[in-house]
Protein backbone atom coordinates (compact mmCIF):
# COMPACT_ATOMS: atom_id res chain seq x y z
CA UNK A 1 0.00 0.00 0.00
CA UNK A 2 1.38 3.77 -0.84
CA UNK A 3 2.50 5.27 2.45
CA UNK A 4 0.12 8.22 1.34
CA UNK A 5 -3.07 6.44 0.69
CA UNK A 6 -5.67 6.66 3.58
CA UNK A 7 -5.81 3.57 5.66
CA UNK A 8 -9.32 1.88 4.85
CA UNK A 9 -12.38 1.68 7.10
CA UNK A 10 -13.39 -1.90 8.59
CA UNK A 11 -16.55 -1.70 5.73
CA UNK A 12 -13.69 -1.29 3.21
CA UNK A 13 -12.50 -4.54 4.34
CA UNK A 14 -15.61 -6.60 3.07
CA UNK A 15 -16.05 -7.87 -0.52
CA UNK A 16 -17.69 -5.55 -2.89
CA UNK A 17 -20.63 -7.75 -3.42
CA UNK A 18 -21.71 -7.50 0.01
CA UNK A 19 -20.91 -3.72 0.51
CA UNK A 20 -23.42 -3.34 -1.93
CA UNK A 21 -25.88 -5.73 -0.37
CA UNK A 22 -25.24 -3.30 2.66
CA UNK A 23 -25.73 -0.32 0.50
CA UNK A 24 -29.00 -1.47 -1.08
CA UNK A 25 -30.54 -2.40 2.03
CA UNK A 26 -30.11 1.28 3.20
CA UNK A 27 -32.05 2.69 0.14
CA UNK A 28 -35.96 3.13 1.10
CA UNK A 29 -38.65 2.10 -2.01
CA UNK A 30 -40.29 5.45 -3.23
CA UNK A 31 -39.35 8.94 -5.10
CA UNK A 32 -36.22 10.94 -4.76
CA UNK A 33 -35.93 14.77 -5.84
CA UNK A 34 -33.30 16.48 -6.85
CA UNK A 35 -32.41 19.86 -9.12
CA UNK A 36 -29.76 19.96 -11.47
CA UNK A 37 -29.18 23.24 -13.49
CA UNK A 38 -32.71 24.11 -14.27
CA UNK A 39 -34.37 20.76 -14.31
CA UNK A 40 -36.08 19.33 -11.24
CA UNK A 41 -35.00 15.81 -11.41
CA UNK A 42 -37.19 12.87 -10.13
CA UNK A 43 -35.95 9.49 -9.69
CA UNK A 44 -37.30 6.29 -8.28
CA UNK A 45 -36.55 3.10 -6.33
CA UNK A 46 -38.67 -0.23 -6.46
CA UNK A 47 -42.04 -0.19 -7.30
CA UNK A 48 -42.74 4.11 -6.75
CA UNK A 49 -42.24 4.61 -10.14
CA UNK A 50 -46.05 3.21 -10.89
CA UNK A 51 -47.29 5.91 -8.20
CA UNK A 52 -46.75 8.82 -10.44
CA UNK A 53 -45.52 11.77 -9.13
CA UNK A 54 -46.95 11.64 -5.20
CA UNK A 55 -45.36 13.55 -2.78
CA UNK A 56 -46.25 10.90 -0.22
CA UNK A 57 -43.90 9.33 -1.78
CA UNK A 58 -41.08 11.49 -1.52
CA UNK A 59 -37.65 9.95 0.11
CA UNK A 60 -34.47 11.28 1.61
CA UNK A 61 -31.45 9.64 1.37
CA UNK A 62 -30.11 7.46 4.08
CA UNK A 63 -28.51 10.07 7.22
CA UNK A 64 -25.41 7.82 6.64
CA UNK A 65 -25.27 9.17 3.19
CA UNK A 66 -25.93 12.73 3.88
CA UNK A 67 -23.40 12.55 7.02
CA UNK A 68 -20.57 10.97 5.61
CA UNK A 69 -20.50 13.42 2.03
CA UNK A 70 -20.91 16.15 5.17
CA UNK A 71 -18.15 14.87 7.40
CA UNK A 72 -15.78 14.65 4.10
CA UNK A 73 -16.15 17.86 3.25
CA UNK A 74 -15.71 19.26 6.42
CA UNK A 75 -13.03 17.39 7.70
CA UNK A 76 -11.50 18.80 4.18
CA UNK A 77 -11.90 22.08 5.11
CA UNK A 78 -10.29 21.79 8.33
CA UNK A 79 -7.59 19.64 6.72
CA UNK A 80 -7.24 22.94 4.39
CA UNK A 81 -7.21 25.80 7.15
CA UNK A 82 -4.49 23.78 9.36
CA UNK A 83 -2.23 22.31 6.27
CA UNK A 84 1.02 23.62 5.21
CA UNK A 85 2.41 23.53 1.52
CA UNK A 86 6.09 23.36 2.50
CA UNK A 87 7.45 22.20 -0.81
CA UNK A 88 7.00 19.82 -3.77
CA UNK A 89 8.85 18.07 -6.88
CA UNK A 90 8.17 18.42 -10.11
CA UNK A 91 7.04 14.82 -11.88
CA UNK A 92 8.71 13.98 -15.69
CA UNK A 93 5.60 11.33 -16.36
CA UNK A 94 2.59 13.04 -17.58
CA UNK A 95 0.81 9.46 -16.77
CA UNK A 96 2.05 9.51 -13.31
CA UNK A 97 0.62 13.10 -12.34
CA UNK A 98 -2.69 11.98 -14.11
CA UNK A 99 -2.99 8.69 -12.23
CA UNK A 100 -1.97 10.13 -8.60
CA UNK A 101 -4.49 12.54 -9.04
CA UNK A 102 -7.22 10.53 -10.09
CA UNK A 103 -7.48 8.59 -6.91
CA UNK A 104 -6.81 11.18 -3.98
CA UNK A 105 -8.44 13.71 -1.67
CA UNK A 106 -6.44 16.42 -1.82
CA UNK A 107 -5.68 19.46 -4.11
CA UNK A 108 -3.20 22.47 -4.32
CA UNK A 109 -5.37 25.05 -5.07
CA UNK A 110 -7.38 25.01 -1.70
CA UNK A 111 -4.12 25.03 0.26
CA UNK A 112 -4.20 28.35 2.59
CA UNK A 113 -0.96 28.49 3.73
CA UNK A 114 2.87 28.35 2.09
CA UNK A 115 6.00 28.06 3.46
CA UNK A 116 9.14 27.84 1.36
CA UNK A 117 11.14 29.05 4.31
CA UNK A 118 13.66 25.92 4.92
CA UNK A 119 17.15 25.76 3.27
CA UNK A 120 16.17 23.67 0.58
CA UNK A 121 13.73 26.24 -0.69
CA UNK A 122 15.20 28.61 -2.04
CA UNK A 123 13.78 30.57 -5.11
CA UNK A 124 15.70 31.71 -8.60
CA UNK A 125 14.82 35.28 -8.96
CA UNK A 126 16.11 37.24 -11.94
CA UNK A 127 17.62 40.45 -11.94
CA UNK A 128 17.24 43.34 -14.26
CA UNK A 129 19.73 45.64 -14.98
CA UNK A 130 20.13 48.40 -18.01
CA UNK A 131 23.10 47.87 -20.02
CA UNK A 132 24.73 50.65 -22.21
CA UNK A 133 24.82 48.09 -24.80
CA UNK A 134 21.02 48.55 -25.98
CA UNK A 135 20.26 51.72 -28.06
CA UNK A 136 16.41 51.59 -26.77
CA UNK A 137 17.64 51.90 -22.93
CA UNK A 138 15.09 49.25 -22.01
CA UNK A 139 17.54 46.89 -20.12
CA UNK A 140 18.79 43.25 -20.61
CA UNK A 141 17.60 40.27 -18.44
CA UNK A 142 20.85 38.72 -16.73
CA UNK A 143 20.92 36.23 -14.02
CA UNK A 144 22.64 36.92 -10.64
CA UNK A 145 24.17 33.42 -10.77
CA UNK A 146 26.88 32.88 -13.00
CA UNK A 147 25.87 29.92 -14.98
CA UNK A 148 22.79 31.01 -16.84
CA UNK A 149 19.14 29.74 -15.42
CA UNK A 150 16.82 31.60 -17.40
CA UNK A 151 16.12 29.06 -19.99
CA UNK A 152 14.98 26.93 -17.45
CA UNK A 153 12.19 26.54 -15.09
CA UNK A 154 13.06 27.93 -11.84
CA UNK A 155 12.02 26.39 -8.16
CA UNK A 156 8.18 28.75 -7.90
CA UNK A 157 7.47 28.28 -11.86
CA UNK A 158 5.34 25.04 -11.83
CA UNK A 159 3.66 25.90 -8.82
CA UNK A 160 2.86 29.61 -9.97
CA UNK A 161 1.76 28.13 -13.29
CA UNK A 162 -0.79 25.29 -11.29
CA UNK A 163 -2.34 28.74 -9.46
CA UNK A 164 -2.88 31.00 -12.06
CA UNK A 165 -4.82 28.42 -14.40
CA UNK A 166 -6.88 26.64 -11.25
CA UNK A 167 -7.07 29.32 -8.85
CA UNK A 168 -5.54 30.26 -5.44
CA UNK A 169 -7.18 29.52 -1.65
CA UNK A 170 -3.30 30.75 -0.27
CA UNK A 171 -4.09 33.11 3.03
CA UNK A 172 -0.10 32.85 3.83
CA UNK A 173 2.88 32.85 2.03
CA UNK A 174 6.67 32.85 3.69
CA UNK A 175 9.31 32.44 1.15
CA UNK A 176 13.27 32.41 1.67
CA UNK A 177 16.12 34.17 0.17
CA UNK A 178 19.94 33.84 0.32
CA UNK A 179 22.82 35.16 -1.40
CA UNK A 180 23.10 32.27 -4.33
CA UNK A 181 26.64 30.46 -4.90
CA UNK A 182 28.88 31.84 -7.76
CA UNK A 183 27.45 35.32 -8.00
CA UNK A 184 27.46 37.40 -11.47
CA UNK A 185 29.48 40.28 -11.17
CA UNK A 186 27.63 43.42 -11.94
CA UNK A 187 30.17 46.76 -12.79
CA UNK A 188 29.36 49.49 -10.14
CA UNK A 189 27.38 51.70 -11.85
CA UNK A 190 24.94 48.75 -13.17
CA UNK A 191 24.31 48.69 -9.29
CA UNK A 192 21.98 51.55 -9.15
CA UNK A 193 19.61 50.52 -11.89
CA UNK A 194 19.08 46.71 -10.49
CA UNK A 195 15.74 45.56 -10.49
CA UNK A 196 13.98 42.41 -8.79
CA UNK A 197 11.07 41.25 -10.77
CA UNK A 198 8.85 39.58 -7.97
CA UNK A 199 5.64 40.20 -9.63
CA UNK A 200 5.43 36.76 -10.56
CA UNK A 201 4.09 36.21 -7.04
CA UNK A 202 1.23 37.36 -7.84
CA UNK A 203 0.11 34.28 -8.87
CA UNK A 204 -0.63 33.29 -5.26
CA UNK A 205 -3.62 35.64 -5.18
CA UNK A 206 -4.74 34.17 -8.41
CA UNK A 207 -8.23 34.11 -9.49
CA UNK A 208 -9.73 36.83 -6.66
CA UNK A 209 -7.96 35.38 -3.82
CA UNK A 210 -6.37 37.72 -1.39
CA UNK A 211 -3.55 37.07 0.97
CA UNK A 212 -3.33 37.53 4.47
CA UNK A 213 -0.03 37.48 5.51
CA UNK A 214 3.45 37.14 3.75
CA UNK A 215 6.83 36.97 4.99
CA UNK A 216 9.58 36.89 3.36
CA UNK A 217 13.39 36.19 4.42
CA UNK A 218 16.94 37.14 3.77
CA UNK A 219 20.37 35.24 5.27
CA UNK A 220 23.15 37.44 5.80
CA UNK A 221 25.73 36.37 3.19
CA UNK A 222 28.79 34.48 3.08
CA UNK A 223 31.48 36.25 1.28
CA UNK A 224 34.38 34.45 0.18
CA UNK A 225 37.51 35.93 0.76
CA UNK A 226 38.10 36.18 -2.79
CA UNK A 227 34.60 37.63 -3.43
CA UNK A 228 35.62 40.49 -1.04
CA UNK A 229 39.00 41.45 -2.74
CA UNK A 230 36.39 41.46 -6.05
CA UNK A 231 34.31 44.35 -4.42
CA UNK A 232 31.57 41.82 -3.59
CA UNK A 233 30.25 43.35 -0.03
CA UNK A 234 29.39 46.19 -2.08
CA UNK A 235 27.51 44.41 -4.77
CA UNK A 236 25.56 42.02 -1.92
CA UNK A 237 25.10 45.63 0.20
CA UNK A 238 23.18 46.60 -2.95
CA UNK A 239 21.45 43.75 -3.61
CA UNK A 240 20.24 43.44 -0.04
CA UNK A 241 18.44 46.70 -0.29
CA UNK A 242 17.27 46.39 -3.46
CA UNK A 243 16.02 43.12 -2.15
CA UNK A 244 13.99 44.76 0.71
CA UNK A 245 12.62 47.65 -1.04
CA UNK A 246 11.03 45.31 -3.81
CA UNK A 247 9.75 42.60 -0.93
CA UNK A 248 8.10 45.84 0.65
CA UNK A 249 6.49 46.84 -2.28
CA UNK A 250 5.39 43.03 -3.41
CA UNK A 251 4.19 42.36 0.13
CA UNK A 252 1.88 45.36 0.34
CA UNK A 253 0.46 44.71 -3.38
CA UNK A 254 -0.26 40.90 -2.22
CA UNK A 255 -1.86 41.66 0.83
CA UNK A 256 -4.25 45.10 0.36
CA UNK A 257 -7.11 44.52 -1.30
CA UNK A 258 -8.74 45.71 -4.97
CA UNK A 259 -8.69 49.50 -5.74
CA UNK A 260 -11.97 49.52 -5.60
CA UNK A 261 -12.73 47.49 -2.37
CA UNK A 262 -10.28 50.37 -0.16
CA UNK A 263 -11.58 49.15 3.07
CA UNK A 264 -8.48 47.54 4.22
CA UNK A 265 -4.77 48.69 4.75
CA UNK A 266 -1.56 47.01 5.59
CA UNK A 267 0.75 46.99 8.58
CA UNK A 268 4.96 45.96 8.05
CA UNK A 269 7.10 44.89 10.59
CA UNK A 270 10.70 43.73 10.25
CA UNK A 271 13.23 41.93 12.77
CA UNK A 272 16.33 39.48 13.13
CA UNK A 273 15.43 36.44 13.89
CA UNK A 274 17.87 32.72 14.31
CA UNK A 275 18.77 31.29 10.93
CA UNK A 276 16.58 28.25 10.58
CA UNK A 277 19.20 26.01 9.06
CA UNK A 278 22.50 26.96 10.11
CA UNK A 279 24.83 25.65 7.03
CA UNK A 280 27.76 28.43 7.21
CA UNK A 281 27.23 29.21 10.82
CA UNK A 282 25.01 32.19 9.66
CA UNK A 283 23.22 33.43 13.13
CA UNK A 284 20.47 35.67 11.94
CA UNK A 285 18.09 36.39 9.22
CA UNK A 286 16.46 39.49 7.75
CA UNK A 287 12.34 38.87 8.02
CA UNK A 288 9.92 41.03 6.84
CA UNK A 289 6.39 40.74 7.57
CA UNK A 290 3.28 42.38 5.72
CA UNK A 291 -0.09 41.86 6.94
CA UNK A 292 -3.70 42.83 5.80
CA UNK A 293 -5.18 45.36 8.65
CA UNK A 294 -8.71 47.85 8.80
CA UNK A 295 -6.44 49.96 11.27
CA UNK A 296 -4.91 51.81 8.50
CA UNK A 297 -1.03 51.86 7.27
CA UNK A 298 1.00 50.89 10.44
CA UNK A 299 4.45 50.40 10.56
CA UNK A 300 7.69 50.76 8.52
CA UNK A 301 11.32 49.03 7.86
CA UNK A 302 13.64 49.73 10.59
CA UNK A 303 16.08 47.25 9.50
CA UNK A 304 17.83 48.10 6.27
CA UNK A 305 20.66 46.44 4.61
CA UNK A 306 23.35 43.96 5.50
CA UNK A 307 23.34 44.02 9.28
CA UNK A 308 26.08 41.82 9.29
CA UNK A 309 28.34 38.97 6.50
CA UNK A 310 31.05 36.57 6.74
CA UNK A 311 34.16 36.23 5.65
CA UNK A 312 34.65 32.88 4.23
CA UNK A 313 38.27 31.35 3.31
CA UNK A 314 36.98 28.88 0.54
CA UNK A 315 36.35 25.17 2.31
CA UNK A 316 38.76 25.47 4.50
CA UNK A 317 38.23 24.14 8.26
CA UNK A 318 39.72 27.60 9.29
CA UNK A 319 36.69 29.79 11.18
CA UNK A 320 34.70 32.45 9.01
CA UNK A 321 35.24 36.49 9.97
CA UNK A 322 32.51 38.21 11.30
CA UNK A 323 31.32 41.54 10.37
CA UNK A 324 28.65 43.08 12.32
CA UNK A 325 28.36 46.46 13.75
CA UNK A 326 26.86 48.21 10.95
CA UNK A 327 26.86 52.20 10.77
CA UNK A 328 26.49 54.74 7.77
CA UNK A 329 26.88 58.04 7.67
CA UNK A 330 25.22 60.49 5.36
CA UNK A 331 27.34 60.27 2.79
CA UNK A 332 26.54 56.55 1.78
CA UNK A 333 29.93 55.44 3.41
CA UNK A 334 29.05 51.89 5.44
CA UNK A 335 31.42 50.30 7.69
CA UNK A 336 31.11 47.11 9.53
CA UNK A 337 33.40 45.68 12.15
CA UNK A 338 35.10 42.33 13.44
CA UNK A 339 35.87 41.05 16.66
CA UNK A 340 39.26 40.26 15.50
CA UNK A 341 39.89 44.15 14.80
CA UNK A 342 39.46 43.98 11.17
CA UNK A 343 36.93 46.77 9.20
CA UNK A 344 34.33 46.18 6.24
CA UNK A 345 34.06 49.83 4.51
CA UNK A 346 32.58 50.51 1.28
CA UNK A 347 30.39 53.44 -0.37
CA UNK A 348 26.62 52.97 -1.55
CA UNK A 349 25.84 54.23 -4.70
CA UNK A 350 23.24 57.79 -4.72
CA UNK A 351 20.68 55.86 -5.63
CA UNK A 352 20.79 53.59 -2.63
CA UNK A 353 22.02 55.95 0.16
Amino acid sequence: MSPHAPLPSPLLLLPRELRDAIYSSSFLEGCYVFKQATLTVEVCLGDSIALGWNIDHYRRLPIWLVACKQSSSEGLSQFYHEAICSGFRGMRCAKAMDAASSNQYLSLHRIERFDFASYWHEPEFTVITKSKMLEDKKGTLVSLWCAPVLSRPTYLDRLLSYLCENGSAARELKIRFSRPFGLARLDPEELEHVEFDFGVLESFNAKNSRLNRVTFVIDQPVIYDYEVKAGYVLQSECIHLTMQRGLEMIGKQLVCQNPIENDTEWSVKDWWGPQQCDYFRIQHSWHLEVCRTKSGPVGQIKHRGMSSWRDRYGYTMVLPVIYRHRTQSEDGIIEWYSSDGKTGRIQLPQALR
